[in-house]
């Protein structure tokens, strides 16, 4: 794991020294070592620098930006391919010969034989910019799930990329712009997708995709080398017996989670006792591997999984280390969310990620998380209700529902509490009165799981502006797929997973120094996955990862594992609402006084919002909470001062 960055400068004015400062911001990436290597070309000169968290093979030999024997490649990559071992033997019966141990110059060797089709070959998650000196191109490659980032900005005086925003920002200074339209986006999701930038000079390489650049002539071309929509749009896989299934799937999971453990440095888990990643440390003990988990716990018993992660490390014998989190920690944090994440980024449960992180770090160099598994197997009950009540909602005519979608909030609270069986707050209801437009199942999901933010912004701002992914060029191709609970997964396989989840945790990781691995997105488990009859997943009792849950019960008791569902989630309101230890930090970010430089925001309507919250303790408060995030970061971000 480490942290790249390149500049192909067609007009000279990006100095070495420049791309050095720029570089080196991204110190926690790769504290152990650092490089830079600059080319020059008849229209334009190259640099490619490094920073190293060395993991495979320690030596200096494995220093990057890494040459190839012949001088014909260069390639700074940040990440992980864990058959490098399988494919350096392949290449060596080819005529290929080696002077490392460390999968880089594999990469290379790789593309050497088979050009851009090695990316096929690679199982692992990687970041990649990989330089043919002879034909002057560059290529740019992103795994594919998006386990790592990579941005980039281009015109027509250079190319940048880099692992991380804000060394681009560095490079650019007072050409970087905000890009008002995405705040409302936001607000309403708590962060963004690889569609979409806070930076209107910055763009996000999407996840499974390849740019191919010249340099004779500045022009690029993206290829899409791996697209999950594809897979389940595939005839699916029927067996006779739930076994045949599980039979086929363990084997991926050993082989998945194995390849993970692959280092030259210590390696732990993240536990939480909940059944990810307890199937991951059960199999990787039943495999033989040596490890040490990791837990957050907390004073609050309703949000404390830690005497569950204790209960499964006992069981399995593995060293455990727990951290009890408290308000002055995450206090401590959110001041330091913008130097973790980048950008605004509205998951809460970044604060005990990162403190988990930082625990894992006095004793391990690489930490597995079982990020992704509730995507692939079906692990959110929000699916299964959004097929029960979308069905219900289509018994009704449209124009019915358009109807109650426009009755007043407080008269549509009893409706709301027979529907859900709970009583809902003022922003809750007005979820529900959206979703009763819902089209599909997938988009009735995408309603109530999200924020209602159009108060907080002139109605002017918020009629010009796409505030769902519903009004963009994703509802094409999902809803190719006619299976509503494999819709759903991949719809958060795309957007949440990468814009939210694989975010977090890379952030978390590299601002502790340590590499995140992900053995749930494994291609191959996704793959046999989106093969699966969608009843293996989510059954007619709306019961969550039935194969999952079937192959854990093999390796631990099942009184053991079955519990409610409980998330990573954290007491902020307790320290927010209740007690106040962070109230002062959380209202001063989204003060009108902080707030009133942008034109977009109704300060009026905000306020409301705001005393609600103080009044009930639930109305609004994540879309409050993004608000804080985007404010937060704005205040500290080297955009300060450019014109909203």
């Amino acid at each position: 794991m480490c942290g790249i960055i390149g500049v192909v400068d067609f007009r000279n004015t990006i100095s070495v020294e420049e791309v050095v400062v720029a570089r080196d911001l991204m110190f926690r990436r790769g504290p152990d070592d650092f490089g830079l290597e600059s080319y020059s070309f008849n229209n334009c000169k190259v640099h490619l620098g490094h920073r190293r968290l060395s993991i495979i093979d320690l030596s200096v030999a494995a220093r990057q930006p890494f040459v190839s024997q012949n001088k014909k490649w260069s390639i700074v990559f940040n990440g992980e391919i864990y058959n490098f071992r399988e494919l350096r033997e392949e290449l060596r019966n080819l005529g290929h010969s080696f002077n490392t141990n460390c999968d880089t110059e594999v990469i290379i060797n790789a593309f050497e034989e088979w050009g851009v089709h090695s990316i096929s070959k690679f199982i692992g998650m990687f970041s990649l910019a990989i330089l043919n000196a002879l034909d002057n191109k560059l290529f740019l490659v992103r795994d594919r799930s998006g386990v790592k980032p990579l941005y980039y900005h281009h015109t027509e005086g250079k190319l940048i990329f880099c692992s991380d925003q804000k060394s681009i920002l560095k490079l650019l200074g007072t050409e970087a712009s905000l890009n008002l339209a995405n705040i409302p986006f936001h607000m309403r999701y708590g962060y963004l997708n690889s569609n979409r930038s806070f930076v209107k000079e910055i763009n996000k390489m999407e996840p499974g995709t390849l740019i191919s650049f010249c340099l004779n002539t500045n022009t690029f071309e993206q290829i899409k080398y791996w697209d999950p929509i594809s897979f389940f749009l595939k005839p699916k896989n029927i067996y006779s017996s739930t076994n045949q299934y599980i039979e086929e799937l363990e084997p991926i999971l050993k082989s998945a989670f194995s390849y993970r453990m692959v280092a030259d440095v210590p390696v732990g888990v993240f536990l939480s006792g909940g059944y990810d990643s307890s199937i991951l440390c059960a199999l990787l003990k039943h495999q033989g591997h040596d490890f040490k988990s990791f837990s957050i716990s907390f004073e609050d018993k309703a949000y404390d999984e830690g005497p569950f992660a204790k209960r499964v490390s006992e069981y399995l014998e593995i060293p455990h280390t727990q951290y009890k989190c408290t308000a002055s920690d995450a206090k401590a944090l959110i001041l330091e969310l913008i130097n973790i994440n980048d950008e605004p980024l509205g998951d809460i449960s970044s604060i005990p990620t990162t403190l988990v992180s930082r625990l894992a770090s006095h004793e391990v160099k690489v930490v597995l998380s079982a990020d992704g598994a509730d995507e692939i197997f079906g692990g959110y009950i929000k699916y299964g209700r959004s097929v029960k009540f979308s069905k219900k909602l289509k018994m009704f005519p449209i124009q019915g529902r358009k109807y109650l979608s426009r009755v007043s909030t407080k008269n549509l609270e009893s409706l709301g509490s027979m529907l859900l069986g709970r009583k809902l707050g003022h922003s809750r209801i007005e979820k529900l009165k959206r979703a009763l437009l819902s089209q599909s199942a997938t988009q009735f999901c995408d309603e109530l799981a999200t924020e209602f933010v159009h108060p907080f912004f002139k109605p002017e701002f918020v009629n010009e502006t796409s505030l769902s992914f519903f009004e963009d060029d994703i509802r094409a191709n999902l809803f190719q797929i006619d299976d509503l609970i494999d819709q759903m997964l991949a719809f958060d396989y795309i957007n949440y997973l990468e814009g939210d989840i694989l975010k977090k945790v890379d952030r978390a990781t590299m601002f502790n120094s340590i590499e995140g691995r992900e053995p749930f997105l494994d291609h191959r488990i996704f793959e046999f996955m989106a093969s699966v009859p969608s009843n293996l997943k989510i059954n007619q009792q709306l019961q969550s990862k039935v194969l999952l849950k079937q192959i854990t019960h093999k390796y631990l008791p099942k009184n053991m594992m079955d519990r409610p569902k409980m998330g990573f989630e954290i007491p902020i309101h307790n320290w927010i609402h209740e007690k106040g230890e962070l109230r002062d930090v959380f209202f001063d970010a989204i003060s009108n006084q902080h707030l009133s430089e942008f034109k977009i925001f109704d300060l009026t309507e905000i306020e409301k919002l705001k005393n609600q919250y103080l009044k009930d303790g639930v109305s609004s408060f994540q879309a409050l909470w993004n608000l804080f995030t985007f404010s937060h970061w704005y205040a500290n971000s080297t955009l300060k001062g450019v014109s909203p």
